[in-house]
């Protein structure tokens, strides 16, 4: 074999060494923390950073799950939602209103942690989550996603909200109004 050969031959070798990785499926996941006060479509905001104790606001929790190859079979991740006991009232899927989902509840840790299945895809729809909270104190609130252990740990996500004590009103304004 000259030397062209064997430089051909190493590289095809080094090749196929590389290669049997190149079967091996990463999955990524991405999520979304959105805010509204009424819950309706257009009020939607990822820029909420304070909450005033005592108002209902609604959570949703955007997620999805991506792969790096389309397969023939569709796996399944699953999705830890872990909400600080901040007084949930309810919880239902976005696109099934009205379905009650029960949570595990941690009391070591004050905390309520719901588990979804997700699809994975190349190209996968979101999922959707709307939770309808009530904060019963001023003070700060982690709501945290964590994929199970097909998707690296650094794609898991912490969102934090403020609540604050509702300002008291001024008795100027008040008698201004009458």
């Amino acid at each position: 074999m000259n030397k062209i050969g064997k430089i051909v031959f190493g590289l095809t070798m080094l090749g196929s060494l590389c290669s049997c990785n190149s079967n091996t499926i990463v999955y990524q996941g991405h999520t979304r923390f959105l805010y509204s006060l009424d819950g309706q479509q257009n009020t939607w905001s990822e820029t909420v950073q304070e909450i005033s104790v005592g108002t209902t606001y609604y959570l949703a929790v955007e997620m999805r799950v991506t792969q790096s190859k389309e397969t023939n079979d569709e796996k399944i991740i699953k999705a830890d939602i872990t909400i600080p006991n901040t007084s949930v009232l309810d919880c239902y899927l976005d696109d099934h209103p009205g379905v009650t989902i029960t949570g595990m509840p941690d009391l070591l840790h004050n905390s309520i942690t719901y588990t979804f299945n997700l699809v994975s895809a190349v190209s996968p729809e979101k999922f959707r989550v709307v939770f309808e909270c009530t904060p019963l104190a001023a003070g700060r609130a982690d709501v945290l996603v964590v994929y199970d252990n097909n998707v690296s740990e650094s794609w898991d996500v912490t969102g934090t909200i403020k609540y604050v004590n509702p300002e008291s009103e001024d008795p100027s304004s008040a008698n201004s109004a009458s």
